[in-house]
C-alpha cells in the first residue's frame, strides 16, 4: 500500500521568471521559476510532468497566491520548484551516472502478498543530484541493492517515523502496516492510552515480530496521554532518564551507535495544561540535554499551533510562538512546516539541534488517526542485519531404514571396549561420520524478516487501491463531496487492515487446534508470553564472563560464610544412622527393550549439546537402543560415567521480566545436558530408585520427586496439624525455613558416604555415583558467545535425572533430627521446610523454646553439611481462630540466635495461608491473576477461535483455580463465592465469542470441584497407602476389614468446633462416605473417575 507524502519545501530565496530553456533548467545557477503555463508546457516537452508524480500534481490549476495542497505558501512552493525541476531534468540528462554516496533516497511503499502496490518515490542530494534516469535501470538499481542488502549493511541514516495513534491499544495491526509500509526502524507514537495495569499483551502487541516497544504509561486518573517507542531489535537502546515533569507526559531513549549516540524524547502535551508551565518544564527538560552535551531528537505532540494576531491569515501553518522563541533561544531546529493535523494545524512536531542529523522529512496520510504519520531519516551509523546465516542438517529427509542400518553394520557394536571414554569417542565418531553421510552440513543464509504478523487479503488491498483514488480526487481539487468520498474509503482501509490481521491470525489458530505444541507456540506468541530479552553481540560477549563469575562465587562466598561462622565444627559432628537394609552391591544388565521403550517417552526437544537429534533417535531406536545399551552395561560394570557428559551448558533466565537486567542475581541458570547423558542417568535411576525411597533412612515426609506425594498432600497434611491443635484449643506456631542455594552446596563426600553408610550403595554401584559427581564442568552462554569451562567442586548436576533423588538422599537425616521433638509437626518439599507446634498462652515461652532448641539443631546440621539457613528469608506466622491468634501480641520470636518478624500469612508452595486460614489472600492472588489473564485472551477475543478459547481458560485460568483447591474444603463463603464469580466471569467469556461455537458442558461450580478433588486424593490414598503422612489419618469402620473390600467406608474423626472439622482426616471420610458403593470400589482411578457423581455437598 502507498500513501501520498507532501515533500517539506526548502527555505531559499523565492524568485520569479516568465520562461523557461532547457539549459536554464540545467544549470545548477539558474533561477528558480514559478511554474506557468509556458513553464508546464516546457516540463511535458521534457516529460517531466505527470499526472501520477504527487510531488508535481499540486502545480495544476493554480491562479490564486496560495496554493490548494496543504496551505503552504507560494513562496515557499515556488522555492521548492528548483530542485525538483532539476532532479528530473537530471534523472534525463544524467541517466548513465552512477549513484553517488552523497545522495540519499527514500521509498514509502511496500509488496503485500507478492502485489507491488505503487509506491511514491522522494529524492534529495545534500550537493549534486545524481540519480540515474531510466525506469529499466532504477529497477536494476533495486534488484541490486536488495542482493546487497543479504549482507550485514552499515547504514548512514536510520528510518524514523512519528504518529499520533490517540488509542493504540486496538491499532496494533495498523501500527505493524506503517513499519512495514515506511521501512521504519524506529516509531514514536503518541497518545497510545496505554495505561500500567494494561497486561503485557497489550504493551507488547503494539511491536511487530522482529521489534521491541518501551512504554511510558498515561497517568493513572486522566485520559488519553501516554507514550511509547517502537524500535528494530538490531538496535542499541537503552532508557534514558531525563526526570519527571507535570505538564507532558514523555519518555526517553539513548539510540547508540558504533562512535555516537542520540537521545530520543517522545513527548505529548495534554492540551488542558497550563501552557506557562510547560514552557518552563520544557526549558529544564532542554537545559539537562544541553548541558550534558547530548545529541537529541525530541519529538512529539506539543498541541502547540499558532496563536498570533489573525491566525485565519497566516499565510502557511506555524507553532505557537512561545514555543518557537524558546527554540530560538537553544538554537534549536523545528523540522516540520505542513499540516499535521486533519484541521490544519501543526501540532506533532520534530525538533534538533540546528547542526541537524535529520533529513528527508515527510508527512503522510495514514488511516491511524486525525493526525499524519511523519518519517524522516536520521544520520546514524547502525549495522542493519538484513541476513542471518545458519548451519542445519536436514534431519527429516535422512532416510530411517539406512541409517539404522548403517548404524547396526557400523562395527560399533561388534567392537569390544575395556574404557567407556573410548566407547563414547568412538559412538561419537560414528554418529557424526553417519549424519555427514546421511544429512551433510548445509549453510543457508536466509533474509531476516520484518513483516508484520499477518497478511493483507486481496479484498483489504483492493480496498486500500479505493482509497487511494479517493485520496487523489480528493487532492486535485479539494471538493468537499471528494472529500466525504475520501474520509469513508479512508475508514474502510483501516479496517480492511484490522479484519485482514483478524482473519490471519484466526485461521492459523486454527490450523494448529490438532497440533498442541504449534497451536502454544502461536498462543504464547499471540500473548506476547516468555518474550526473551535482546541482547546485542557485543554485550554477549560481555555477559558471559559475568555470569560465569557470579555462579562460581555464589558458592565460594557461602563456603567461606560457613568457615567464618562456625570455627569449629566438631560442635556439630556428622552422625551415621545404621543400615537398615540389604545393601546394593550390583545392578541388573540393560535390555535392549528398556532402552527402546525410553527412548519411546522421549520429548522432541533438543538439547544444544547433542549429536543425534531425538527425532533420529526416536526414528532408529532399533539400532540406538543397542547402542546405548552397550554403553549402560559397561558403564554400569566398570562403575564409571563418561567424561564427555559430565559437562553441562548454563543458560541464564532472568527470573521475572520487571527485574533488573544488569544484576546477574536477577538471573536463575539453566542447565542443559545432552540426551543420551539423560538416558543414561535414567537407566540408573530405574535400579537404585526403589532401594533408596523404600529404606528406613529415606525421610517419609519428603514430598518432592516422588510418585503419588504432591505440594497438595504435603499442605493437606501441614493444615490437619493445624486444625488438630485448634481443636484442643492452641494456636499453631508455623516456621518456614529456607536455605541458600540449596542444590549448589552439597558436598560431594559427604554424599557419597551417606549413600554408602546409610542407603548401602556399596562396590561398582557407589564407584559410578563418585565418577559421576567427580570432575563435572560447565560453561555459560549467552548469544553466540560461551564463557570458558570452570570445574564444579560442589553440589547435584542440575537439569539432570538424579540430581533430584540425590538432594533428598542428602538431607534425609533431616526428619531423624525433627523427630527428636514430638511435639513439632513437619514438612520437607525439596528445599522448604515447615515446622509446626501447637502453643497456646500458658505455654507460650516452652513452645517456642522448642521450636528455637530444634531450629539451631538444624541450623547446626546444616553447618556440618556446608549448607547454610538463609534467615533473610525464613519467616514465621501464628495460625488459629480469631479468638485463638489475639492472645498473641507479641511482634517476633527468636529461633537459632536469629529474630524472626511474625507475619499475617506465609506462603507456602505456591498458596498464600492467612492467619485465620480463611483463604481470602490466596483467593485474591488467584483472582488477580486471572483477570490478568482475562484482559489478555478478551484483548484477542476476535482472534481466537471458540476451541482454541477453551483451551486457553483451561490452562491458564482453570489450571490456577484447581491447584490445591482441596485445601479449600470448609473455607468461608465469601472466599468461595469470589471464586464461583471468577468461574462465572469466564464462562462468559467463552459464551460470548462467536468465532466457531461449540457446545461446551459449563464449568463445575468450585464447591463440587473442591469435593471432586479431594475424592481422587482420597481414592489414590486408600489404593496406594501413600503418602504415609496422609494413610495413617484415615481408619475403616470397627466391622470394616480391607480397605479393598466392596463398600468400605471410612471413619469419620470427632471435632470441637466448625474450625477443626477442616482437617483433612474429617473432610475425606465425609466426602468418601458418601459416594455410591460402586465407585468408591473402582478397579482404576480412570473407571473411578468416569462413576465419579458426587452429590451436593454444601458446608
Amino acid at each position: 500500500m502507498s500513501y501520498y507524502t507532501t515533500r517539506q519545501p526548502a527555505h531559499s530565496p523565492p524568485m520569479t521568471a516568465t520562461s523557461l530553456t532547457r539549459d536554464e533548467l540545467l544549470s545548477h545557477n539558474s533561477p528558480s521559476l514559478r511554474p506557468t503555463s509556458q513553464t508546464l508546457t516546457t516540463l511535458r516537452k521534457f516529460r517531466l510532468f505527470r499526472d501520477d508524480v504527487p510531488c508535481f500534481r499540486h502545480y495544476r490549476g493554480r491562479r490564486s497566491g496560495v496554493s490548494r495542497r496543504h496551505g503552504v505558501s507560494p513562496t515557499n512552493e515556488s522555492s521548492s520548484s528548483p530542485s525538483i525541476i532539476h532532479n528530473h531534468l537530471d534523472r534525463i540528462t544524467n541517466c548513465s551516472r552512477p549513484r553517488t554516496s552523497s545522495s540519499t533516497t527514500i521509498n514509502i511503499g511496500c509488496t503485500i502478498k507478492n502485489e507491488k502496490i505503487k509506491a511514491c518515490s522522494l529524492q534529495s542530494n545534500s550537493n549534486k543530484s545524481t540519480n540515474s534516469g531510466s525506469t529499466a535501470e532504477r529497477r536494476r538499481e533495486k534488484s541490486s541493492s536488495a542482493r546487497h542488502t543479504c549482507s550485514t549493511n552499515k547504514g548512514e541514516s536510520l528510518k524514523f517515523g512519528l504518529i499520533n495513534a490517540r488509542s493504540a491499544v486496538n491499532k496494533a495491526g495498523l501500527l505493524h502496516s506503517l513499519i512495514e509500509t515506511c521501512d521504519l526502524k524506529v516509531l514514536a507514537v503518541t497518545e497510545t492510552w496505554v495505561s500500567a495495569d494494561s497486561p503485557e499483551c497489550v504493551k507488547l502487541d503494539l511491536a511487530p515480530t522482529g521489534f521491541s516497544v518501551f512504554h511510558q504509561h498515561r497517568r493513572s486518573g486522566k485520559k488519553g496521554g501516554g507514550t511509547c517507542v517502537i524500535y528494530n531489535n538490531v538496535l542499541k537502546i537503552s532508557p534514558y532518564d531525563t526526570g519527571f515533569y507535570t505538564t507532558f507526559e514523555h519518555c526517553s531513549l539513548k539510540i547508540r551507535d558504533e562512535s555516537t549516540s542520540v537521545i530520543l524524547i517522545c513527548l505529548y502535551r495534554p492540551p488542558d495544561t497550563s501552557y506557562t508551565t510547560f514552557i518552563e518544564e520544557l526549558s529544564d527538560l532542554l537545559d539537562i540535554i544541553i548541558i550534558n552535551k547530548l545529541d537529541f531528537i525530541l519529538c512529539g505532540d506539543f498541541n502547540s499551533p499558532y496563536n498570533g494576531p489573525n491566525p485565519s491569515n497566516a499565510t502557511s501553518p506555524s507553532i505557537n510562538r512561545h514555543l518557537s522563541q524558546i527554540l530560538d533561544n537553544y538554537h534549536l531546529l523545528q523540522h516540520v512546516t505542513s499540516s499535521t493535523h486533519l484541521s490544519g494545524n501543526i501540532l506533532d512536531l520534530i525538533i534538533t539541534p540546528i547542526s541537524s542529523s535529520v533529513s528527508n522529512l515527510t508527512v503522510s496520510d495514514f488511516p491511524i488517526s486525525d493526525h499524519l504519520a511523519l518519517t524522516c531519516d536520521i544520520k546514524l551509523r547502525v549495522d542493519i542485519q538484513n541476513k542471518i546465516t545458519f548451519s542445519y542438517r536436514r534431519i527429516h529427509k535422512i532416510d530411517f531404514a539406512k541409517f539404522n542400518n548403517d548404524l547396526l553394520n557400523s562395527g560399533l557394536l561388534d567392537e569390544q571396549f575395556i574404557s567407556v571414554d573410548d566407547y563414547v569417542k568412538t559412538m561419537n565418531v560414528t554418529f557424526r561420520r553417519l549424519l555427514d553421510l546421511h544429512a551433510p552440513v548445509i549453510n543457508i543464509t536466509k533474509r531476516v524478516s520484518t513483516h508484520p504478523f499477518f497478511e493483507l487479503s486481496t479484498e483489504a488491498i483492493e480496498i486500500i487501491r479505493n482509497r487511494r483514488r479517493a485520496e487523489k480526487l480528493f487532492h486535485r481539487d479539494r471538493n468537499p463531496a471528494n472529500k466525504k468520498s475520501y474520509l469513508i474509503a479512508r475508514n474502510a482501509a483501516r479496517k480492511a487492515i484490522l479484519k485482514s490481521r483478524s482473519t490471519f491470525i484466526s485461521k492459523q489458530l486454527i490450523s494448529a487446534s490438532n497440533n498442541p505444541k504449534l497451536l502454544w507456540k502461536l498462543a504464547n506468541s499471540l500473548l506476547h508470553r516468555n518474550k526473551k530479552s535482546i541482547q546485542h553481540d557485543d554485550e554477549c560477549f560481555n555477559l558471559t564472563s559475568q555470569f560465569a563469575a557470579y555462579f562460581q562465587n555464589k558458592i565460594s562466598k557461602i563456603h567461606q560464610s560457613l568457615s567464618s561462622q562456625n570455627q569449629n565444627l566438631s560442635q556439630h559432628p556428622i552422625h551415621s544412622r545404621p543400615l537398615v537394609s540389604q545393601p546394593l552391591l550390583q545392578l541388573p544388565p540393560v535390555s535392549v527393550g528398556e532402552v527402546s521403550n525410553l527412548i519411546k517417552c522421549l520429548p522432541n526437544k533438543s538439547s544444544p549439546l547433542d549429536i543425534l537429534p531425538p527425532l533420529l533417535i526416536k526414528r532408529c531406536s532399533n539400532a540406538v537402543s543397542a547402542v546405548i545399551a552397550k554403553l549402560a552395561n559397561l558403564s554400569f560394570s566398570l562403575g564409571v560415567f563418561p567424561s564427555t557428559f559430565k559437562t553441562a551448558q548454563i543458560l541464564p533466565l532472568l527470573k521475572k521480566p520487571s527485574l533488573d537486567k544488569s544484576i546477574s542475581a536477577n538471573y536463575r541458570p539453566i542447565s542443559n545436558l545432552s540426551t543420551i547423558s539423560k538416558l543414561l542417568e535414567r537407566l540408573m535411576l530405574n535400579r537404585v530408585r526403589l532401594h533408596l525411597i523404600n529404606n528406613q533412612n529415606y525421610s517419609q515426609f519428603q514430598s518432592a520427586y516422588r510418585n503419588n506425594f504432591s505440594t497438595e498432600t504435603s499442605l493437606l497434611h501441614l493444615l490437619d496439624c493445624i486444625y488438630s491443635n485448634a481443636d484442643r484449643k492452641k494456636a499453631s506456631l508455623l516456621v518456614g525455613l529456607d536455605l541458600s542455594a540449596a542444590f549448589d552446596t552439597v558436598d560431594h563426600t559427604i554424599l557419597i558416604n551417606r549413600l554408602h553408610d546409610e542407603f548401602g550403595l556399596q562396590n561398582t554401584v557407589l564407584s559410578w555415583f563418585k565418577s559421576y559427581l567427580s570432575n563435572r564442568t560447565q560453561y555459560v552462554k549467552v548469544g553466540n558467545h560461551c564463557s570458558s569451562k570452570f570445574t564444579l567442586g560442589s553440589g547435584v548436576p542440575q537439569g539432570s535425572v538424579l540430581g533430584p533423588l540425590l538432594f533428598t538422599v542428602y538431607t534425609s537425616p533431616i526428619s531423624s533430627l525433627i523427630s527428636n521433638y514430638p511435639s513439632i509437626s513437619f514438612q520437607l518439599y525439596a528445599d522448604d521446610i515447615q515446622l509446626c507446634i501447637g502453643v497456646s498462652k500458658d505455654n507460650f515461652d516452652d513452645s517456642t523454646k522448642i521450636m528455637s532448641d530444634c531450629v539451631s539443631d538444624l541450623n547446626g546440621w546444616f553447618k556440618s553439611n556446608k549448607m547454610q539457613l538463609n534467615p533473610d528469608k525464613s519467616e514465621a506466622a501464628i495460625f488459629g481462630t480469631p479468638p485463638m491468634v489475639k492472645r498473641f501480641t507479641i511482634p517476633s520470636i527468636e529461633l537459632a540466635g536469629s529474630t524472626l518478624m511474625l507475619s499475617s500469612s506465609m506462603k507456602i508452595l505456591g498458596v498464600i495461608l492467612d492467619q485465620h486460614l480463611t483463604f481470602l489472600s490466596h483467593v485474591n492472588n488467584i483472582i488477580k491473576s486471572s483477570f490478568y489473564h482475562i484482559k489478555s485472551i478478551n484483548h484477542f477475543l476476535k482472534f481466537i477461535p471458540n476451541p482454541v478459547l477453551h483451551i486457553l481458560v483451561r490452562c491458564l485460568i482453570f489450571s490456577k483455580i484447581d491447584y490445591c483447591n482441596s485445601l479449600l474444603y470448609g473455607a468461608p463463603s465469601y472466599s468461595l463465592k469470589k471464586l464461583q464469580r471468577l468461574i462465572n466471569t469466564t464462562t462468559r467469556l467463552t459464551k460470548n465469542n462467536s468465532l466457531g461455537k461449540v457446545s461446551e458442558p459449563a464449568p463445575m461450580p468450585i464447591l463440587p470441584r473442591i469435593n471432586l478433588k479431594m475424592s481422587i486424593l482420597t481414592y489414590n490414598i486408600l489404593n496406594s497407602s501413600s503418602p504415609p503422612y496422609l494413610s495413617d489419618l484415615l481408619h475403616l469402620q470397627d466391622h470394616e476389614v480391607n480397605l479393598r473390600s466392596t463398600g468400605r467406608t471410612l471413619k469419620c474423626a470427632r471435632f470441637n468446633s466448625n474450625f477443626s472439622s477442616r482437617g483433612f482426616r474429617h473432610a475425606a471420610p465425609t466426602i468418601w462416605n458418601k459416594l455410591p458403593a460402586p465407585t468408591r470400589t473402582s478397579s482404576s482411578l480412570s473407571s473411578f473417575k468416569k462413576l465419579l457423581t458426587l452429590p451436593c455437598v454444601s458446608n
